[in-house]
């Protein structure tokens, strides 16, 4: 009974840790999402685009239709709170998922070893579709690693494509066990010294593997755009302007660096290299892995993936480690004073987390928040006042295109995180890197009188995407490199439009400024 108690009160407080941080953030994206799933509900799918300017009328691929329904259905029946209670529990059920998966069970040593991953990735939890998709590689994963239910892959592909374009993750996946086992049943044949875990992956089960695969293939083309989700989401892919500038697609090793993914990754790395040279892991779960901690020192947005498959070994570890302790040092008496200890720590940190939730249902209103999170709520106060409402185009600080799209409603922007990989102009240049060379180089302002903007929005800060650096980052960087990421330069395009007659800067706090046009449009 006790160690029941200990168990469900360590769930509990993993489950909150993570709730607090996924409600302490607030994802600028949400805007249109929230709009597009509006939208679908009162019209029709979105075919074109009808939020920005800049691409108005133009055909779009929306990858995460699927999730804008979903996010919009609960956000209008309970509020917004219930989102990020909803991708809470799907982090935390991926994390004990995963862990109860590969190491067969869920003892203390592991859910421990669970909320100390949650802790790893708290920095990037937010209510983002990103993060309730994972529940379903947990399906996946499930399935690959017992070889049955493989007729429900159409399903859970299918739903995944359906809520976020991370769904060709599980055709990778699928293809790394099936090389994985292949590979091993060729090494325990002609390499023994070399082959890992006895693969039993017979003949029909590579069948089956590549059947179910294909029927998969096909279910995701079941949506609104046809095959043209395969077309969009391989864009993302190939090498692409936004990963040199978008901080959650920077690789690992620039600023800001987050350590502790990487430090559980490495971790985990020597402990998995030891158990399959003892034989107790499979190639398939080693390819896996590494391919994972590939991903993340790639892109800072796929340390979570790093650390979902990390626990298992880490908690593998941490059990037998515990249950050696505990046959030397403990007798069973002191064991259960132990796990009583447990049960009051962890009911005290859940009362702890349940202080640092922030219980919102209009996110929208809550000024303190959202300006906190460096988010234009006077500025776009301001502009509703100024513009009475009226139909206008802004020329936005490209991160809160997606804020805006829900704010002003009757505004459109010239850029917003959808065509942030696959909106492209006539010459095959991409949109944000059109929205870059306007903001940073010389000849900005003219092409942006050229344009059809009414304002101008643009963040006070070049650097306030950045957390402040810690002492490893300070470390690692340097005084001098910080500044530079730091700057308070103002940008190319807003000294230009400081000393142009054309515009003027109609207001100014300590988030964005903003600029009304002066001259009469055409």
């Amino acid at each position: 009974m006790i160690n029941r108690f200990a168990k469900i009160s360590l769930i509990i407080l993993g489950y909150l840790i993570i709730l607090s941080a996924v409600a302490n953030i607030f994802d600028a994206d949400l805007g249109w999402h929230l709009r597009c799933g509006r939208d679908t509900f009162a019209s029709a799918f979105p075919y074109l685009d009808t939020y920005t300017y800049s691409y108005y009328g133009q055909p779009w691929t929306n990858h995460e239709w699927g999730g804008d329904v979903l996010f919009w259905a609960i956000y209008s029946m309970f509020g917004y709170f219930t989102l990020p209670i909803l991708v809470a529990a799907c982090v935390w059920f991926t994390l004990l998922g995963a862990i109860k998966i590969f190491f067969g069970q869920l003892s203390m040593a592991g859910i421990i070893a669970g909320i100390v991953g949650a802790g790893a990735v708290s920095y990037l939890l937010a209510p983002r579709l990103a993060f309730i998709v994972p529940a379903l590689l947990v399906c996946l994963l499930f399935t690959l690693e017992k070889k049955k239910y493989l007729f429900l892959w159409p399903m859970i592909i299918w739903l995944w494509s359906a809520l976020h374009g991370s769904w060709i993750l599980g055709f990778i996946i699928i293809n790394i066990y099936l090389f994985g086992n292949l590979a091993s049943i060729i090494l325990q044949k002609y390499f023994p010294k070399f082959a890992s875990q006895y693969s039993d992956w017979r003949k029909k089960d590579f069948t089956r593997i590549i059947f179910w695969q294909i029927i998969s293939a096909a279910a995701v083309c079941l949506n609104p755009y046809g095959w043209k989700i395969w077309q969009e989401v391989g864009q993302y892919l190939s090498p692409q302007y936004f990963k040199l500038v978008v901080n959650e697609w920077l690789p690992s090793y620039v600023f800001p660096i987050y350590p502790w993914p990487l430090v559980i990754g490495a971790v985990a790395a020597v402990l998995l290299a030891i158990a399959y040279y003892k034989k107790r892991a499979t190639l398939a779960q080693l390819l896996l892995f590494f391919a994972m901690f590939f991903a993340a020192w790639q892109a800072k947005r796929q340390a979570f993936y790093l650390v979902v498959v990390s626990l298992p070994i880490i908690a593998l570890a941490a059990e037998t480690s515990t249950e050696e302790i505990k046959t030397i040092f403990f007798s069973e008496k002191n064991i259960n004073r132990a796990k009583i200890i447990i049960i009051i720590l962890a009911t005290c940190g859940c009362i702890f987390a349940l202080t640092k939730i922030h219980f919102t249902n209009d996110i929208w209103s809550d000024k303190e928040f959202l300006t906190q999170r460096e988010l234009p709520f006077g500025a776009v106060a301001f502009i509703k006042t100024d513009s009475n409402n009226k139909k206008i185009n802004i020329f936005n600080e490209f991160r809160w295109g997606g804020y805006l799209n829900w704010s002003l409603p009757n505004a459109l922007v010239y850029f917003d995180g959808r065509g942030t990989a696959t909106w492209r102009d006539e010459y095959g240049k991409t949109y944000l890197q059109k929205y870059r060379e306007i903001k940073m180089e010389a000849g900005g302002l003219k092409i942006l009188n050229s344009s059809k903007a009414d304002y101008v929005l643009l963040s006070r800060s070049t650097s306030s995407v950045y957390p402040r650096p810690d002492w490893l980052n300070r470390m690692i960087f340097g005084e001098n490199e910080l500044q530079k990421v730091f700057s308070t330069d103002e940008s190319q395009l807003e000294k230009m439009l400081k000393i142009s007659a054309d515009w003027k800067l109609i207001y100014s706090d300590n988030i964005a400024r903003v600029w009304k046009k002066q001259l009469v449009r055409e």
